[in-house]
């Protein structure tokens, strides 16, 4: 029998963990007559006009459901919460300020929070109209401008499913609050993606000091599809397609450990399908059974760790 690394244990327990905390918080009832902050199930719009309203008023760990309609909502969480709307067709939320991302989740202790349902963002909008627009006016910005999702904090646990994330700078970005490599190593956030549509973003999904693991989805039509640095992703069952730039380009500077498998997969029609950038030797990923199709410069690029990292080619024009 041949012996699974050690590096996928750990990665494979840290699926199980995460999916256990999150969906831990599916045993929440409503508490009929609660005072705010004591309700565990809030419904909007029939409870409460805005999405930040009744998030104010959850428990912690509780659930705010979202009816059909257009939300306009800069959207801020700090605590365990389940966000989930009436279905990606019928749930739509957009910034009143681009400045800063449709929905912020940050905090410095542990918390779960669970998306379902929803879109974010304008899917009217070309790529070719998100990479024109000019950025906010940010001195120093934190994520990109027009960010769907944004989580930031160390052992933050997120869940995103059915959702569709369109038409803005960052789809979702997930990162650590810092760069340490005790931080790095042992107190990454965790993210799952499961049946997600990224499509017209400038960065579909970003993975930043922090643990990726993407399910069941489609990454598509954007300028880099995911974009990985000093993290892990685990990248199965998806469809990663027609990104100009790359499909998937992940990196790393520490090591030795396991940074990523990428596996069951179609990649089809990027500019370069698979980009590995790595500062220094020993750690790896692990690529099989994916299927590359027609890409546009090369399947997989592999960098030498002792070349500097470049990759701003001009892509050539995918019919």
């Amino acid at each position: 029998m041949m012996k699974m690394p050690q590096s996928c244990r750990h990665a494979l327990l840290t699926i199980e963990v995460a999916l256990c905390l999150v969906f831990g918080l599916l045993t929440d009832t409503w508490a009929p007559g609660a005072s705010p902050g004591t309700q565990t199930v809030l419904r909007v719009p029939e409870d409460f006009p805005t999405i930040q309203a009744a998030i104010d008023a959850a428990a912690e760990g509780g659930t705010v459901l979202i009816g059909p309609g257009l939300y306009k909502e800069n959207v801020q969480i700090t605590k365990s919460v389940r966000l989930i709307g009436a279905g990606q067709e019928q749930v739509q939320m957009q910034a009143t300020d681009e400045s800063k991302p449709i929905i912020h989740v940050q905090s410095k202790a542990p918390i779960q929070v669970y998306f379902q349902g929803l879109t974010l963002g304008d899917l009217t909008l070309s790529l070719e109209q998100v990479l024109q627009m000019p950025p906010p006016d940010l001195i120093t910005p934190a994520f990109l401008p027009r960010t769907g999702l944004f989580v930031a904090g160390p052992m933050i646990q997120t869940f995103v499913r059915q959702v569709t994330v369109g038409g803005l700078g960052g789809g979702i970005w997930i990162r650590s609050f810092s760069f340490e490599e005790f931080v790095h190593y042992l107190f990454q956030p965790s993210a799952i993606f499961e049946e997600v549509r990224l499509t017209h973003n400038a960065i579909g999904l970003g993975v930043e000091n922090a643990q990726g693991f993407i399910l069941r989805s489609v990454i598509e039509e954007n300028f880099d599809g995911i974009w990985g640095f000093k993290g892990s992703l685990f990248l199965h069952h998806s469809v990663v397609r027609r990104n100009q730039q790359t499909g998937v380009n992940l990196g790393v500077r520490d090591g030795p450990y396991l940074i990523g498998h990428i596996s069951d997969n179609e990649i089809a029609q990027n500019g370069i399908g698979v980009y590995l950038a790595a500062w220094k030797e020993g750690s790896w990923v692990e690529i099989s059974s994916n299927r590359f199709i027609q890409n546009g410069q090369y399947a997989v690029v592999a960098q030498d760790p002792t070349c500097p990292y470049v990759l701003n080619f001009v892509p050539k024009e995918i019919p």
